[in-house]
């Protein structure tokens, strides 16, 4: 049965109005870079990812995975124009700058499962971790429990697992949304590009989410995820991360678009294993991978790594949290040893050798291919 409420009612959602016929579906994949790139000014790079990202977003249910998309530029370089004019073609699009509340967001995603286009996110304030939260959560199906209710208090439901646009000044700082998102560096521009949305820019936006309603109807029982429940095996050396971001892309996309894809991905792998070498597990991790390296291994204490994590940094870590991160995050034992006054916590490296290599696979330490010492990961 339809949905009818005030969204749709107010124009609030972007729908296709029938359906439109096509040739084939590189006619579809012309129309939306021909639409995307005379309106906006995007990066070459993506002329053949934009389009297969589209497609896929058309039928994204069928995946357990959503990959975000994320303008990042200062004001004046087309980020939020560039959000519009995508978005505008992608499934069941909803403008949410007008309302960013964590709760109308949260019922927007529930019940229409749109394509959820959210302007300057991270200027939210006191929100911004919430809405990180709730970006985090939205790309599988989970499901989000939350107390609502004025007078009584009842636990609400919700599945916001969606396709999401989203644009910000700076780049992300949680590490595992970032590892969600495939981000895009907004330049000003240097051609001349519509200032203005005319009736024709709606029409044809119109006519092409027509078009994908068909395709949608036509391919969305053809998607059979059995023939690569492990990946594509030319993808298997990236991070797991990764496979997820770009396999979905990479699934609809012809041997053209897939090598820039795989380019992509190259990048896209450094960049994951780079933030994961940045945060503070990463950084200890690498304390003790420098240990473990030397030609005569010797115990490492957390008060050790306490003191090289520390030097010039402005917040110092305390031993109690390094010992957290060690044995719940890094899966590393500690124990006592010493006596008297000289007694200290060390880490239980021995016969855990295969371990401490995967971690540094897992960091970017290692090569994953290769297994030579790659410092930088790349």
């Amino acid at each position: 049965r339809p949905l009818v409420d005030k969204v749709l009612m107010r124009g609030g959602v972007g729908l296709p109005t029938g359906v439109t016929e096509y040739k084939d579906t590189s006619e579809i994949i012309n129309n939306i870079k021909d639409f995307l790139f005379r309106y906006v000014q995007l990066p070459p790079f993506y002329e053949n990812l934009f389009p297969q990202l589209i497609l896929f977003y058309w039928v994204y249910e069928k995946f357990p995975f959503v990959p975000y998309l994320h303008f990042i530029g200062g004001t004046g370089t087309g980020k939020t124009t560039a959000m519009e004019i995508l978005g505008s073609i992608c499934y069941k699009p909803i403008d949410t700058t007008g309302s960013l509340t964590i709760a109308s967001i949260f019922r927007l995603a529930t019940q229409w499962k749109g394509t959820l286009l959210i302007d300057e996110f991270n200027s939210m304030g006191e929100r911004s971790n919430e809405m990180v939260s709730f970006l985090k959560s939205g790309v599988s199906n989970r499901l989000l429990f939350r107390v609502e209710g004025e007078k009584k208090k009842e636990i609400e439901v919700y599945v916001v697992k969606s396709p999401k646009i989203f644009t910000s000044e700076n780049p992300i700082s949680d590490a595992g949304l970032q590892s969600r998102t495939i981000e895009i560096k907004m330049d000003k521009n240097s051609r001349k590009v519509p200032l203005y949305k005319l009736p024709a820019y709606f029409d044809e936006a119109q006519q092409i989410r027509n078009k994908l309603l068909l395709w949608r109807l036509r391919n969305f029982n053809k998607v059979d995820l059995s023939k690569i429940e492990y990946g594509f095996p030319e993808l298997s050396s990236f991070d797991r991360r990764v496979q997820q971001i770009v396999t979905p892309v990479y699934y609809f996309s012809d041997d053209k678009a897939r090598k820039q894809i795989v380019t992509f991905a190259i990048e896209q792998d450094r960049e994951t294993r780079r933030q994961r070498r940045e945060s503070l597990e990463g950084r200890i991790f690498e304390v003790i991978w420098d240990n473990f390296q030397l030609a005569v291994f010797q115990d490492i204490s957390l008060s050790e790594i306490a003191q090289i994590i520390n030097k010039n940094t402005k917040y110092p870590v305390n031993e109690r949290k390094i010992a957290g991160i060690v044995r719940k995050i890094l899966g590393i034992e500690t124990v006592r040893k010493g006596t008297g006054a000289e007694k200290e916590t060390v880490l239980v490296i021995e016969g855990k050798e295969k371990e401490i290599e995967e971690r540094a696979k897992y960091y970017g330490f290692l090569s994953v291919t290769s297994g030579v010492s790659g410092g930088s990961g790349e």
